[in-house]
């Protein structure tokens, strides 16, 4: 049955939807479920039992579908590839030939501070992955036997990527970093959900008392559409008569039920500051002025011609007006597959002690339908609004925290050993010094031949002349003004350190 539906698949579906990629680019209503076709074929192009064509239409179909999208859109593409290339493999071609191909396309997207036209510029996320795409397409490179195909593959993934991102680049050292090395053991076995680590995360009163005032909002929200819908209170749930038990004001709910809803909402925000994002007060008396205009909170008071023994009209906050950076759009969606691993961590320690049946969304995030992101999705987008309408203010810091001013040059030193240049010399001198070494080694003997010598060639000694060499090529052609150019007091951006200029001399 799996083999007949993956000839299915690559020899009728595929070919179909490739045909029809011109209209990708103007389906930007569609965005949502072009991400999940996007995220399901990737994973299908690892599946083992593929045949070579099979493999070569999904691959195509990638391709395909990733030209016509916009480059911010393969961010949690980039997320997974990241893990994936850390190990080299004759199922990860697929992966090779699409970064390839959309770094070359997309390299002013990455590289350039005006952006790529319509593309705009990336994200401090999207080039950070970038370098650590590079470094892990690199090292696994290194650690492999010479094997032509796959190393004929990742040569041109290495330059496209190299050439992609400004030499001057520092990469800043995060909790993402992290994560993805805690679950890169996960990526091709059962699905095991491991939400972030918040067990040391603590949120103060504040935060607390924002959890109940969203809490509040989200149930006005709730209630609101249920109503508008045809719904009314009543004692015993029935979806056929459309009657809630929980169509009533917030401090109506019992405990058990004000708890349902605080729960995903601490639990959220506990992962947004593991995440390190600071929330921080912000402007108080424009916050007051946004509660006093959007401010509407439900109302009781009894009278016999209203649906409900409370005379419930939930007015939640208005917030149409508020909209999330790009930032905070991705957080927003990484909060909600946080939540998702949350619950069915939970759901699956509850099916083993029980012995019951698999829950049909026990699946990664990616696989779920768009139907069944909604619910997390949403709460996490209002969320990260609310805690703007609130006065607060959201923004992103590095690890490290701030760094100390006492001690610029010592930081100006630090910030240039990040620089990805920087990084990428010490690497190809790195592997210079043991191919020298190794070849140094080598004794002339009358069992060689010309034919047969390069068979017994250490393998660091291959990947010198078969990686590094033709890398080294193409990025100083590339990046030649970068090493040419003089840095000047007021500023290094742009030009090669003295310490780089050293090591290209060396």
């Amino acid at each position: 049955m799996g083999l007949a539906l993956n000839r299915y698949i690559g020899n009728s579906i595929l070919p179909l939807l490739i045909s029809h990629s011109k209209f990708y680019a103007e389906a930007d209503n569609y965005a949502s479920l072009l991400d999940a076709t996007l995220h399901t074929v990737y994973r299908l192009s690892k599946n083992k039992m593929l045949t070579k064509g099979q493999r070569e239409a999904v691959s195509d179909f990638l391709v395909a579908l990733t030209r016509e999208m916009q480059p911010n859109m393969l961010l949690k593409l980039l997320r997974k590839l990241t893990v994936d290339v850390a190990n080299l493999s004759e199922y990860t071609t697929v992966a090779l030939r699409l970064l390839t191909l959309h770094y070359e396309r997309c390299g002013k997207y990455y590289g350039s501070s005006g952006g790529q036209g319509s593309y705009g510029t990336a994200s401090e996320e999207e080039r950070r992955l970038t370098m650590m795409l590079f470094s892990n397409i690199f090292d696994s490179l290194s650690k492999r036997e010479y094997d032509p195909e796959l190393f004929g593959k990742a040569l041109p993934c290495l330059i496209a990527i190299g050439c992609a991102l400004p030499p001057d680049y520092s990469l800043s050292t995060n909790l993402d970093d992290e994560l993805i090395k805690n679950n890169a053991s996960d990526a091709d076995g059962p699905y095991n959900p491991r939400p972030i680590e918040t067990h040391s995360v603590n949120i103060n009163s504040d935060l607390n008392n924002l959890v109940v005032k969203f809490s509040e909002h989200y149930h006005d929200a709730w209630s609101s559409r249920k109503l508008e819908n045809g719904w009314k209170f009543g004692d015993q749930y029935s979806w056929s008569e459309k009657v809630h038990p929980r169509l009533k004001p917030y401090n109506h709910l019992s405990e058990y039920e004000k708890e349902r809803y605080k729960e995903p909402i601490r639990d959220s925000l506990k992962a947004l500051l593991a995440y390190n994002w600071n929330i921080e007060q912000g402007d108080s008396e424009m916050a007051s002025l946004n509660r006093s205009n959007n401010r509407r909170s439900s109302k009781t008071s009894l009278g016999p011609d209203h649906q409900t023994p409370f005379n419930y009209h939930p007015r939640p906050v208005d917030m149409t007006n508020l909209t999330l950076s790009r930032d905070m759009q991705n957080m927003a969606e990484r909060l909600a597959e946080n939540a998702h691993d949350i619950w069915a961590k939970k759901k699956k320690e509850e099916i083993d002690s029980s012995a019951g049946s698999p829950h049909p969304q026990l699946v990664p995030y990616d696989l779920l339908t768009d139907k069944e992101k909604k619910k997390d999705r949403e709460r996490c987008q209002e969320l990260l609004k609310y805690i703007q309408f609130q006065g607060y203010k959201l923004h992103r810091v590095s690890k490290g925290g701030p760094a100390p001013p006492e001690d610029s040059s010592a930081t100006s030193a630090a910030s240039l050993e990040r620089r990805f240049a920087y990084k990428l010399l010490e690497k190809l001198l790195h592997y210079q010094d043991i191919a020298s070494v190794n070849m140094k080694q080598q004794v002339p003997s009358s069992t060689y031949s010309h034919r047969s010598a390069f068979k017994d060639t250490p393998r660091d000694v291959k990947f010198f002349s078969k990686v590094v060499l033709p890398l080294v090529e193409k990025y100083f052609n590339t990046n030649k003004s970068y090493f040419i150019a003089v840095a000047t007091a007021a500023s290094t951006s742009g030009a090669a350190s003295l310490k780089e200029k050293e090591m290209v001399a060396t």
